[in-house]
């Protein structure tokens, strides 16, 4: 349903049902019985509508619905019918709203326009998706009104002078976070007891990697447990597989014969993922190279797999984009990066942290790993990959 907050391409069917529930309006739902005008003066209430919903969880506004109202002719939120906003054009519409949104609201947030066509084409709805925004808070910078808004329940209001400074600290704060954790946890996955109870076996290179929504969700009291089971998440090398709960989140690790785990996930209730892994380099054995190598074809197979795989989950978790992904390699000093069967070059250090790349959803994988692939390599001390033959 639509008002789980999970962008993708909804129909008028959802729209639909909406209003056949009664679903009122929320802090991730509002209804416009109109779409903005073409007049200056009415797109200063589309502009609040956007920055409140970006500076908040993100949400839909849903255009062609109108509501039911009091005695005192005030809407009340409930839906009361679908009206549509006409037979419209949908590639003039999208882009009409999104230079609207870019032309009041800053800093930029990147909305999503979709069309839901009705069997009467003057029941037609338009649908748009504001996501959090990446850098809040955001404000009006047009018509005159120069404010932050926030989204609460289900409407919207001026954002006093604490709440800014709040909004801007708290920014930069989740981020600092989430690299200084990071950092610490990339420590105890090379001290081989990362999670208490679960044991690493001791030297050798390791992976370790952290994805999680760019903004904080749910202040850490997430349901990671429900939403893993229903969505099992696992680690990057699968075998003997076992699950635990504990008091951060939800596990699954593989454990070898010796009691040690050498691939495991965790899931914080933060609705941060944790992925570590012992054998992300034990690649195919070439000639007289041993087993210090990391071959770049699997290993950023590997690493999109498990990148899928959880910005799943985070629908599941109904916790919004962006996302960001770090990653760190462990202990591979002197080992090689390498391709197919030409050797690259070799790491001159024992820990590697790449830097962190921002992700709206899977389609946005493959880019983000161009970017990590070229540097490795020159980690590896070459500026790129080696030429075929070379």
């Amino acid at each position: 349903m639509l008002i789980d907050m999970r962008p993708g391409n909804p129909t008028f069917a959802e729209v639909e049902e909406l209003v056949d529930l009664g679903i009122e309006e929320a802090p991730g739902l509002d209804y416009k019985e109109k779409l903005p005008g073409r007049a200056s003066n009415d797109h200063k209430e589309f502009w609040k509508d956007v920055c409140a919903f970006a500076n908040a969880s993100g949400g839909w506004l849903v255009y062609g619905v109108s509501e039911q109202r009091d005695d005192a002719g005030r809407t009340t939120g409930v839906p009361k019918g679908i009206v549509g906003v006409g037979n419209v054009n949908a590639d003039t519409e999208k882009l009409r709203l999104h230079n609207l949104v870019h032309s009041g609201v800053a800093p930029r947030v990147d909305v999503a326009v979709f069309v839901a066509p009705a069997a009467d084409s003057a029941k037609t709805c338009v649908l748009l998706w504001v996501p959090p925004s990446t850098y809040p808070p955001c404000m009006v910078v047009a018509g005159g009104d120069s404010r932050f808004w926030l989204r609460r329940g289900g409407g919207k209001y001026s954002m006093d002078i604490d709440e800014i400074r709040r909004a801007f600290v708290e920014a930069d704060t989740w981020l600092d976070r989430l690299r200084a954790m990071h950092e610490e946890r990339a420590k105890a996955a090379a001290s081989g007891w990362p999670v208490p109870g679960l044991r690493l076996p001791l030297g050798g290179g390791r992976l370790v990697m952290h994805v999680a929504p760019l903004r904080p969700v749910a202040r850490g009291r997430l349901d990671v447990v429900s939403a893993c089971r229903k969505h099992p998440v696992m680690p990057m090398h699968q075998f003997n597989l076992a699950t635990r709960v504990n008091i951060d989140g939800f596990v699954r690790c593989s454990v070898d014969d010796k009691g040690e785990s050498t691939s495991y996930v965790q899931v914080l209730r933060s609705g941060v993922v944790e992925t570590v892994d012992c054998r992300a380099f034990k690649g195919r054995g070439h000639w007289d190279w041993g087993d210090r190598q990391i071959f770049e074809e699997e290993f950023l197979e590997q690493v999109a797999g498990l990148l899928k795989d959880q910005l799943l989950l985070m629908q599941e978790l109904a916790a919004a984009p962006p996302y960001v992904c770090m990653v760190s390699l462990l202990g591979v000093g002197g080992w090689w990066f390498a391709y197919s069967d030409k050797r690259g070059g070799r790491f001159d250090r024992d820990e590697i942290t790449l830097p962190e790349v921002m992700l709206e959803d899977e389609s946005g994988i493959a880019e983000a790993l161009q970017e990590t692939d070229q540097m490795l390599w020159q980690a590896a001390g070459l500026d790129r990959r080696p030429m075929p033959g070379g």
